[in-house]
């Protein structure tokens, strides 16, 4: 969900060397990849190229990760990059970016009433989205409405996630790895005005694809299979054969050389990933 080179040529060489972010870049109008580039970087050089998030001043890796501290900046950096089936983050321990087995049927949130007039429409298209995941594989997304009203304004986080709006970005949703919640990642942004010019992708079809890196799930253009145009970072596992196609791939439009033209929907071989990481639903 990326900016397209021809309109903003000079901000893809910006994020030319960009890996995994929280949110997903995109032109509004298409469905442009996240621009990343091959060459080497030190870490320094790589953070100063990454973009801000004008919502909360994150970083935003891969386009759709927002990052706070250098800690965890730094794990999701390579000094070497590799180009882009369902493919799972990895930790740095090498174990799969998964949740546990007692906390993936539990995967808690509110939506933030900023959301206003739109409010209903983003809880019923995260219902959705959460519920495609939930018919793959063995997590369940439960949402809890007596929280929205101070979704953004607990210091002790009584559900596990927040949707709440952004504005003014560069993606159309941004999310964030099961890893990153001990460190105090706990929102998935929700930018209304991209998405309403992104179509033929829907907010349901947004928050599938930012629901899938909720639950580790990398781009699926980061693997060799691809035409290499789009890179990002090592440290993914692949649980099924390379797919075009999947709700984590962006299309053609954006570089990447994926299939999915219409809304970000899951495939049979995102269904397998899906149910091999976290068991049948």
């Amino acid at each position: 969900m990326f900016i397209p080179p021809s309109i903003h040529g000079s901000l893809l060489l910006l994020f030319a060397s960009s890996v995994l972010a929280a949110g997903c870049i995109v032109d509004p109008s298409s469905d442009a990849g996240e621009p990343v580039g091959d060459t080497y970087q030190s870490f320094d050089e790589w953070k100063a190229s990454l973009p801000r998030d004008p919502n909360d001043g994150a970083y935003l890796v891969d386009g759709d990760i927002g990052v706070h501290d250098d800690v965890t900046l730094k794990e999701l950096s390579a000094e070497h990059q590799q180009p882009g089936a369902l493919i799972v983050n990895t930790r740095g321990d090498g174990s799969d970016d998964r949740w546990s087995d007692e906390q993936k049927t539990n995967l808690t949130y509110c939506v933030s009433p900023r959301f206003g007039d739109d409010h209903d429409a983003v809880v019923a298209a995260t219902r959705s989205a959460g519920s495609a995941w939930a018919r793959a594989a063995a997590v369940r997304f439960v949402y809890e409405p007596d929280h929205d009203e101070a979704c953004e304004q607990y210091e002790e986080h009584p559900v596990l996630f927040e949707v709440v709006p952004a504005s003014g970005t560069t993606y159309n949703g941004r999310a964030f790895l099961p890893s990153m919640v001990a460190r105090g990642y706990h929102r998935v942004f929700i930018d209304l005005e991209n998405i309403a010019r992104a179509a033929p992708k829907t907010l349901t079809g947004v928050l599938r694809h930012e629901l899938g890196h909720v639950l580790g799930f990398r781009h699926e253009h980061a693997r060799p299979e691809g035409n290499g145009a789009c890179t990002e970072r090592p440290g993914w596992r692949a649980l099924t054969p390379y797919d075009p196609g999947s709700v984590m791939h962006y299309n053609a439009e954006s570089r990447c050389e994926g299939t999915n033209g219409g809304d970000y929907v899951l495939t049979w071989l995102d269904k397998a990933g899906a149910a091999e990481l976290y068991g049948e639903p």
